[in-house]
């Protein structure tokens, strides 16, 4: 693991959810541990035995396990951290998905869940930040270096955490969406282009949280929207 070789860096690790969705916000979270030496491995020994990876690849049940044992806590918008790791979420909404792009607004999300982390916890430099995929968003400090990883959430704890909370958050926001906007489905698609949402958007028309340039929603956009 990359964060086994970087033990006295400030390293942060940060990943995003919601790119492919129609509707709902693009959601990313970066997370941080600050914890050094022994104790900094025993933190990631701890994230191996209760199989902290892609949030892709786990159940919500074993998510949500995951984040319960790192004291990790999410309700109503806030997430709360009681434990020695450490995140911050941020999102961009339907509107500014459309005026960034998809890919921009996703990077910008993670800027921003970055910026957001360093803040609160007074994150000193030089520090680290371990990004999922191939790109780098716009630089936030000379003294804060950048690294894409390609499949970093497979490859990096951090970012693996980082995926994980990211996926929850954004899967009870979509589970309230469900409640305003009934019969969308939105709290078991999550906002994806599954055949039921799309036959919703077909008959139903669509909502204000849905991506007006995505095709799947385009189609229904009337002037004035």
């Amino acid at each position: 693991m990359i964060e086994w070789e970087n033990e006295g860096e400030n390293l942060i690790g940060v990943d995003e959810v919601g790119r492919g969705p129609l509707a709902g916000d693009v959601v990313a979270c970066a997370s941080w541990v600050n914890l050094r030496g022994k104790e900094l491995s025993r933190f990631y020994e701890h994230c191996h035995n209760l199989g902290v990876t892609d949030s892709k690849k786990l159940s919500a049940k074993k998510r949500q396990t995951i984040l319960q044992q790192l004291e990790i806590y999410l309700s109503l918008d806030q997430v709360i951290c009681n434990g020695d790791a450490k995140v911050w979420v941020a999102g961009l909404g339907p509107r500014e998905i459309e005026q960034y792009n998809i890919l921009q607004a996703s990077l910008e999300a993670m800027r921003m869940a970055v910026i957001g982390l360093m803040d609160e916890n007074q994150i000193l430099t030089p520090a680290q930040v371990l990004i999922d995929g191939n790109r780098c968003f716009d630089p936030i400090d000379e003294d804060v270096q950048l690294t894409p990883i390609v499949k970093g959430d497979s490859k990096s704890l951090l970012i693996a955490l980082a995926s994980i909370v990211a996926k929850e958050y954004r899967d009870q926001q979509m589970k309230r969406l469900d409640q305003e906007y009934p019969g969308y489905h939105f709290g078991k698609n999550a906002g994806y282009p599954t055949a039921e949402h799309l036959e919703a958007v077909r008959k139903l028309g669509i909502t204000p949280v849905h991506r007006r340039t995505f095709k799947g929603v385009k189609e229904y956009v009337r002037p004035g929207m």
